[in-house]
């Protein structure tokens, strides 16, 4: 089913939807008559194996299909023009940030030029320039909109903003002006904007009761894995002591209340059935509705789901967690949402899973203390350790770092969190009580949080804790996931075969990791980045970067800076001072000299070369020289770009606009 989703959403088989549900029924019809004259007594297994793995991959291309949103003939993106057009929204999400606040929407209806008015859906998110408050949740808003594709990632490495909205069904996005918007007396349900209403009176109640400013942050993170409040410097040490994913609401979090949940209800000492049904319904309607407050993010739905299967499991057919489990929450997330197969958060959720699940119960049997203290940080210890080896691969590949001492993480952080997110579901049933008591459970709360922080500074301030800047590749991250599970299954049979094939397969990944070191030292680019700095250019030479900056200061830019050297293999810059009264300021390769075209002067002197050419800065109509190539600093206004398209059309040259995209130059 995978594969049919990765099929649906890389090649267009929209016209061949007809023929791919002919094919699977027909499929099934053939195996049925085969089956039904005992043509496959003999061949059964293979035969069923090949046409399930076959209807998998088809139902998997076909449910991509269908739910690609300009395959709705009610899709909004039909009826655009490319102006400024009336658009109904139904608001479902926000986030007040200065200058704009992010609104999540849906699309109820548009108009055209002529006023026609077309009943339509499809998802929008959009910036306004006013702060928004929880009752505006599940009204209606007119805006007059002009509505534009996401742009793609300007510079190599950079996140992919654009395929993360896709993913989301998020393709349209626009910057509205309250003076272009008109609130209605409208109001729609939505189960979205109902989740974040409840969220958003969640978090005022957190912040009544939880009196740090840190420590109400990482509460909201904690317990409704909102962290648009959490410093950057304290979620910073999070990433570097290898304690982020505490902060990211996940399994561990619907363990914690499918615990509380089965505590509390466990009191009530009925065994009948009735009871036992309603005790299900209670257990996973209250499941299901923390998953829609805490975001539904990929690995919050892919631990409701698991959960879900469990209780439901020891309901009908008291059975425990197997293999299958796991299997069927796999099925039923592609099903529900295909491609969530493509979320970070999914994967390293899984990882963790089947680490905890399979090479945790092999090291716990290592040592066997009689002590409960000791045999409870033992069984600590190797969860943490099974969880951290089978994510390390992913971690490596999608941020190129891991923190070395994670198990002081596992051993200090993660029984704090616990406490404190139990605490915290206390404040938030208390305030409803007793102003009273919930004042001292959040009291007790930001103590705890307190402690909790200063542990994560404190590890974060261990000399050599964090290994950062690890180029790792997609074939490195396969083969160190394969050799994971290959060692698992061989520690599991106890079949020595299994252990060494690992041991290739990890061998396998230090050869690629010291094939690409080489490879990246023969390395000779120079790349300009699309960026509002003045100049902001990356000459590689090897494995050093020579860096041309202007201003000094790199602001914003570290991480883009960050994601193109690790992408070709950098792992040292060196700082080169700018003289701009020297043209050319960069010679490359020793055929391209890079011209700065800062004022008047600089342009009529400008050799017959590259050209980068500041804001504001317009072509000489007397101008007789012909450069090889313009490029256009990303600030430029758009007056400016149509002046500077005219220019090299007339002399029949290269144009590029920064703003759209990085430049590379390619060494001999």
């Amino acid at each position: 089913m995978l594969f049919g989703i990765l099929l649906g959403d890389y090649f267009d088989l929209w016209k061949w939807r007809y023929h791919l549900a002919g094919a699977l029924t027909l499929l099934f019809l053939v195996q049925f008559l085969l089956n039904r004259q005992g043509l496959l007594k003999a061949y059964l297994f293979p035969v069923s194996f090949f046409s399930i793995g076959f209807a998998l991959m088809l139902i998997g291309a076909l449910r991509t299909e269908i739910l690609e949103p300009f395959h709705d003939n009610n899709y909004f993106g039909h009826h655009l023009n490319g102006s400024y057009q009336n658009t109904a929204l139904l608001i479902e999400d926000y986030a007040n940030k200065s200058p704009w606040t992010r609104v999540d929407a849906k699309i109820i209806y548009i108009k055209d030029s002529n006023g026609l008015k077309y009943p339509c859906n499809g998802k929008v998110r959009f910036y306004m320039d006013t702060l928004l408050t929880p009752d505006r949740l599940g009204s209606v808003l007119l805006a007059s909109a002009k509505w534009d594709s996401i742009p793609g990632p300007k510079n190599p490495g950079s996140f992919d903003y654009r395929e993360y909205s896709r993913r989301q069904g998020i393709l349209y996005q626009s910057f509205v002006r309250q003076s272009y918007c008109q609130w209605t007396q409208f109001t729609s349900f939505s189960i979205r904007a109902t989740a974040s209403r409840i969220r958003m009176r969640l978090t005022e109640v957190l912040k009544t009761y939880v009196p740090g400013k840190n420590e109400y942050a990482v509460a909201t993170s904690l317990l409704l894995g909102d962290k648009s409040e959490i410093d950057k410097e304290l979620y910073n040490a999070y990433v570097q002591t290898g304690s982020v994913h505490i902060l990211a609401v996940s399994g561990m979090h619907v363990g914690l209340i499918s615990t509380a949940l089965m505590l509390l209800l466990g009191l009530v000492r009925r065994k009948n059935k009735v009871w036992l049904w309603l005790k299900l319904i209670l257990i996973l309607g209250i499941i299901w509705l923390f998953v829609l407050v805490a975001g539904a993010s990929a690995s919050l739905v892919r631990a409701a789901v698991m959960f879900s299967l469990l209780h439901s499991g020891a309901m009908l057919v008291q059975r425990k967690f197997t293999l299958n489990t796991l299997a069927a929450s796999v099925f039923l997330i592609s099903w529900h949402d295909p491609l969530m197969i493509y979320d970070v958060g999914l994967y390293l959720s899984y990882a963790a899973v089947c680490g905890i699940l399979f090479l945790h119960p092999i090291l716990q049997k290592l040592w066997l203390p009689d002590i409960k203290l000791l045999k409870w940080i033992w069984g600590l210890t190797t969860v943490t350790l099974a969880a951290q080896l089978f994510t390390m691969p992913i971690c490596l590949y999608y941020f190129h770092q891991t923190s070395v001492f994670f198990l002081l993480s596992g051993w200090l952080v993660v029984p704090i969190s616990t406490f404190a997110m139990y605490l915290g579901l206390g404040v938030l049933g208390a305030s409803y009580i007793s102003n009273t008591l919930a004042m001292l459970i959040g009291q007790l709360m930001n103590y705890c949080l307190v402690l909790m922080n200063g542990v994560i500074y404190f590890i974060q301030k261990i000399p050599g804790n964090l290994l950062d800047g690890i180029p790792f590749t997609t074939w490195e991250c396969v083969l160190g996931m394969v050799a994971l599970v290959v060692l698992t299954i061989g520690l599991h049979v106890k079949n020595r075969k299994y252990i060494y094939s690992s041991l290739v397969f990890f061998l396998g990944v230090i050869c690629l990791h010291i094939a690409m070191w080489y490879q990246a030292g023969f390395n000779n680019k120079l790349i300009i980045y699309s960026s509002k700095h003045e100049i902001l250019i990356d000459y590689f030479q090897g494995r050093n970067a020579l860096s041309f900056m202007l201003p000094k200061e790199i602001g914003n830019e570290a991480a883009t800076l960050k994601s193109a050297r690790m992408m070709f293999g950098v792992t040292k810059s060196i700082p080169q001072k700018i003289n701009l009264n020297q043209n050319p300021i960069l010679s490359f390769d020793s055929n391209v000299k890079i011209n700065y075209i800062n004022d008047t002067l600089s342009l009529s002197n400008a050799e017959p070369d590259v050209w980068l050419v500041k804001k504001d800065i317009y072509p000489l109509e007397s101008h007789n020289v012909k450069p090889q190539l313009v490029l256009l600093n990303a600030n430029r206004s758009k007056k400016q770009l149509e002046s500077w398209k005219l220019f090299c059309a007339n002399k029949a040259c290269k144009f590029h606009d920064l703003k759209e995209s990085s430049y590379l130059f390619h060494g001999q």
